[in-house]
């Protein structure tokens, strides 16, 4: 076996994000184990790293923000890899660049990166007299860098994405690889769809109210049985009919109030809770938990699917949770385990047809290699197509004409099957609890896959929820006085004084953590802002981050720029 390439982390410091201002570096970090070293400017530092020969180089968040600095030392007619919107691959010389935030999609204060600074610091008129500190920042941020991605591949070896490290486990484990294909991926997806996420009000809260989750909740999910078969057995009209099966899969058409996932002519996932009639595609949990309940009208079942084979993942899941329950929660074992805990299932549902080769090439040549099939970039064939912009040049995207897949291991079609009987059982656990508080009195206000806020008097331990540390059992995060919902994750929630009182004693730093607990996915807002908009109001919010891709694709005659800057009218939704 070939010796493993010697590994180096790299990090830039730039100007603060300041809002509508590109950030540019002054100060690039590298650590390759042993010592550090610090550059003026990029090409300083790639000068370097060619001094060294086959090196793997990682950067943190690199192929959404430092690699784009790199964009001038590239080379075209050579191959590149971007996932989901972010460079993730790419060679300068024999150097191999990676973005390590797609084997650990986490801050690199988990792996020792604690030392906080002034960003103010950072200004161009300032920061001269701050660069020992702001060197001593880099330094961390690299050395952290170096620890957690050598530590993961010392345990889990080289991989590209967490997820096919997860999958690489498993199989270890003694598990064969399941394999399907195009036709079984889209027969399945139907019942495929993710975390369930709904407000139930909308507004001010102005009484007291509860947040609780469950613990791991996929994980749990993935502790019972699933389908694995890579063939489904279709049955319908009177031979579909009979108890509900847990792992199959149902084509009903019917009434569902509240308890059943169906997609609007958008996309968006929504759960009717109406006397409409409609025909519904879902998972046997989630039927079973719906007839359990009382939640589903009168409904007819059209079709079935069921499976030869199943499967659970208790071997997988209770390697990792026994993991995580044993060592400190600021080591790296304790973030590599809640990692992996969480990035399997997914990989059973990944579309390959997705995937793509990419290549660069100049401007100038774009037009020709849009109608070559030969091989014109790295080992790949065409037929080519633009994707987008990467510097100075085109980002081609093509397949290979003789498998129609970018890369057979990475391609392979595994069991939509698996994954969309995972995400079913968690709503369907979600169903029973909701249904139990109601049950009970509780109100319920707002949930997130696997979270649940209400309101309900009494003592939290006598509410009709198990609490505990165990897989499955639900976590108490504390009593909040008030709070606002404006919509699908955006709230903001201000814990009560004991609340308070008992975040402020689990805190170690100086600096006491803020009485509020908020969610405003996709923009930053303040606590007072998202009350405002749960009055009716709205709030205009611009990004001081620029939002960076290389598949950003520009309009007909607009000029080449690496970044762009985010705004949005935030109002209820």
């Amino acid at each position: 076996m070939a010796p493993r390439r010697p590994i180096i982390t790299i990090d830039c410091e730039t100007d603060p994000f300041l809002r509508h201002r590109m950030p540019m570096p002054f100060l690039w970090g590298l650590y390759d184990g042993e010592r550090y070293r610090h550059f003026p400017t990029a090409a300083r530092m790639i000068r370097y790293i060619m001094t060294l020969g086959k090196v793997k180089v990682y950067a943190h968040n690199g192929g959404k923000f430092d690699y784009q600095f790199l964009y001038d030392f590239l080379e075209p007619y050579t191959e590149v890899m971007v996932i989901n919107g972010r460079l993730a691959k790419f060679q300068i010389g024999e150097a191999e660049f990676l973005d390590s935030w797609n084997i650990l999609p986490t801050p690199l204060r988990n792996f020792g990166a604690k030392i906080a600074i002034d960003i103010r610091k950072l200004e161009a008129g300032e920061r001269e007299k701050h660069m020992e500190e702001i060197i001593r920042y880099n330094r961390q941020d690299c050395v952290g860098l170096w620890e957690g991605v050598t530590g993961f591949i010392e345990r889990y070896g080289t991989n590209l994405t967490l997820a096919g490290a997860a999958l690489k486990f498993w199989l270890g484990l003694g598990h064969e690889k399941p394999k399907s294909d195009a036709a079984f991926y889209h027969a399945m997806k139907p019942y495929y769809y993710g975390g369930r996420v709904q407000c139930f009000k909308k507004g001010l809260i102005t009484k007291p109210f509860h947040v609780v989750d469950i613990n791991s909740a996929y994980p749990f999910a993935m502790t019972h049985k699933h389908p694995i078969s890579v063939h489904s057995h279709t049955l319908t009209g009177k031979s579909a009919q009979g108890p509900v099966i847990p792992q199959s899969m149902y084509t009903i058409k019917g009434v569902s109030r509240g308890a059943l996932p169906w997609r609007n002519e958008d996309g968006a996932l929504t759960f009717p809770n109406d006397n409409t009639t409609r025909v519904y595609t879902v998972t046997g949990w989630e039927l079973a938990a719906a007839v359990e309940t009382g939640r589903v009208g009168p409904f007819t079942i059209e079709k079935r699917e069921d499976f030869l084979k199943e499967i659970d993942f208790n071997d997988y899941v209770g390697h990792f949770y026994r993991l995580k329950s044993s060592v400190e929660k600021t080591s790296p074992e304790y973030t590599y385990a809640k990692l992996f805990l969480n990035s399997l299932y997914g990989k059973f549902g990944a579309n390959p047809e997705n995937y793509a080769s990419y290549g660069l090439v100049s401007m100038k040549d774009m037009p020709v290699v849009t109608k070559k099939r030969e091989t014109v970039i790295g080992r790949k064939s065409g037929p080519w197509s633009w994707a987008g912009t990467l510097g100075t040049y085109a980002l081609m995207a093509g397949r290979d004409d003789d498998t129609g897949e970018t890369n057979p291991v990475d391609s392979d079609f595994l069991n939509a099957a698996t994954a969309a009987s995972i995400t079913g059982f968690v709503r369907a656990y979600l169903l029973r609890h909701i249904h139990a508080l109601e049950k009970a009195g509780a109100s319920i206000l707002y949930c997130d896959t696997d979270s649940l806020v209400y309101q309900l008097a009494g003592d939290v331990s006598k509410h009709p929820l198990t609490l505990g540390k165990e897989l499955g059992q639900w976590s108490y995060e504390g009593c909040f006085s008030h709070g606002a919902i404006a919509g699908k994750k955006l709230y903001a929630f201000h814990q009560d004084e004991q609340t308070y009182k008992k975040a402020c004693e689990k805190s170690k730093g100086d600096e006491k953590p803020s009485p509020w607990k908020k969610a405003n996915k996709g923009v930053k807002l303040k606590a007072e802002e998202i009350v405002a908009i749960a009055e009716g109001g709205q709030v205009i919010w611009e990004a001081d981050a620029p939002i960076m891709s290389p598949l950003r694709k520009l309009k007909q005659g607009e000029k080449v720029v690496p970044a762009k800057f985010m705004h949005r009218t935030v109002r209820m939704t």
